[in-house]
């Protein structure tokens, strides 16, 4: 295996410590040689390396061989079902790690994997009696615990056929009508209500019947290799430090109040049709608060979600604090302890819900504050690196596995045979701040970078946001410093079909 090595610090430690124990750690789960077998999947076995057994019934783990990485621990850990099914287990090793530890059992069909709780059962009482013993292992050398529930770290881990459930009381109330891709409030009350089918889609999109391992496989190859949503693999630009987000989340909202307290409560809102300034104050402020339960409560059964939202204030004077309240009890719910929590994530995309909500939000403060800035007549700040974080955001959201579950018409429109369209902020530094989307038969697709394009919009990051958020139009847009170069009209359709009209 040129190239690739193991690292002592993975699995050659892993090795060491099931050799020092004489009992089960894990349900049916034992190391095995490296490159043991192809896992019954000899069509995939050259991007395969197999290096554990999953459960008692045949079934096996595999190290991914994506991408040209030596270091075999930053790379995508899958799982080959003996019942038919290749799916990714986990972005890395030690994320692998901590799934295992966990104590719970792997099963798969061909369209998920999913993991139960035996612990408790007749089947699993005293069966893995080492398990403490791997926990306190994997704490001591990595500083890591087990998973909570494995079916909130692990990726492609719902069943398909869970039934369709509702929030109580169904849809929540004030669903933003104004978002261009949705803003997270109106995303979550639609997930669900359509919850089941969602999870169903997400977790096997486009696999059906007994469709072909090595069809399968590359399906994931491709989306996963371009989208990084796994391995994290981002641009420097669009990883903001937690403790950055959360300020801005609270400082964004302050600017939203003050515009709003300025225009008054019937003020139009010219960027959000049929908004009043109150609808937009209240809009805001309750899917704050109501993200936070979620948070707090670390909700993850979307049958469990708040069914109550915060009373919204008439009286404009009590609005800065009123939205100083919400927005520190959303950036205090993403605290650190709670970022990798299990916690309810609607986009399907492999993030821990509260980085997800946490993303979410800081969207809702920037974008909402322009709309608020927009109806005093003020101008409206939003520094490099925030917007370029919310780009990228942005584009998550667009190409998240339940999007065209969302949104099947957009998530149809925006596929292609292969159009290209780059972003490129002006104002980061270090060629960070680029974005590359392709339009795909099987749906578009984005990568950090810049590559050969048929079209390149480029101006600030804060210009392409309000430019694909719908803010600012693309052609006119030269006072903001928007330049388009190549085929403005295929830059012009991805607008046009990604706004999100709500009912």
């Amino acid at each position: 295996m040129p190239g690739h090595v193991l690292t002592d610090t993975e699995l050659n430690l892993l090795h060491d410590f099931q050799g020092s124990v004489d009992d089960w750690y894990a349900p049916g789960f034992e190391l095995c040689d490296f490159g043991c077998g192809s896992g019954g999947y000899p069509e995939v076995a050259d991007r395969l390396r197999v290096f554990a057994l999953a459960n008692e019934s045949g079934s096996t783990y595999a190290v991914w061989l994506l991408d040209d990485r030596a270091d075999l621990a930053q790379l995508p850990v899958v799982f080959l079902g003996d019942e038919g099914g290749v799916h990714l287990g986990a972005r890395d090793m030690r994320q692998f790690f901590r799934i295992v530890a966990s104590g719970w059992t792997p099963s798969a069909n061909w369209k998920a994997i999913g993991y139960t709780d035996d612990r408790g059962t007749d089947a699993g009482q005293g069966f893995w009696p080492a398990n403490a013993a791997f926990r306190a292992w994997l704490r001591r050398h990595f500083g890591l615990e087990a998973a909570e529930d494995p079916n909130s770290v692990a990726v492609l881990t719902h069943w398909p056929d869970a039934p369709i459930r509702s929030a109580p009381g169904g849809l929540p109330p004030r669903r933003c009508r104004a978002c261009s891709v949705g803003c997270s409030f109106e995303f979550l009350a639609w997930c669900c209500s359509v919850w089941g089918s969602a999870v169903g889609w997400v977790r096997g999109r486009g696999v059906v019947g007994d469709r072909q391992a090595t069809d399968e496989f590359g399906w994931y190859v491709e989306s996963y290799t371009a989208q990084r949503i796994l391995t994290e693999r981002v641009s420097p630009m669009t990883e903001l430090n937690a403790g950055r987000v959360r300020q801005a989340i609270v400082e964004q909202t302050r600017r939203l109040a003050e515009s709003a307290v300025a225009a008054g409560p019937e003020a139009a809102v010219p960027t959000a049709p049929k908004w009043t300034v109150l609808d937009l104050v209240a809009h805001v402020g309750q899917t704050q608060h109501w993200v936070a339960e979620i948070i707090e409560r670390r909700i993850t059964d979307p049958s469990q979600l708040p069914g109550e939202m915060a009373v919204v204030p008439v009286d404009p004077r009590e609005w800065l604090a009123w939205l100083s309240e919400s927005a520190q009890r959303v950036a205090g719910a993403c605290s650190d302890v709670a970022l990798d929590a299990p916690v309810f994530n609607p986009a399907g995309d492999g993030r821990p819900g509260a980085r997800f909500w946490m993303s979410s939000m800081l969207n809702e403060a920037v974008v909402h504050g322009v709309d608020a800035a927009g109806a005093a007549g003020r101008p409206a700040d939003v520094e490099a690196d925030i917007a370029a974080a919310l780009v990228s955001n942005h584009l998550a959201m667009l190409t998240s596995p339940t999007w065209e579950m969302q949104r099947s018409e957009s998530a149809h429109a925006i596929r292609g045979t292969g159009q290209r369209l780059q972003w490129v902020a002006t104002d980061i530094a270090d060629g960070a701040g680029a974005w590359f989307v392709e339009r795909r038969p099987d749906g578009a697709v984005w990568m950090p970078g810049v590559r050969p394009a048929d079209v390149t919009v480029s101006g600030p990051a804060r210009s392409l946001l309000l430019a694909l958020t719908r803010r600012l139009p693309l052609v006119g847009g030269e006072a903001a410093g928007v330049r388009v170069e190549g085929e403005v009209g295929l830059a012009q359709h991805w607008l046009d079909n990604t706004a999100h009209v709500s009912g």
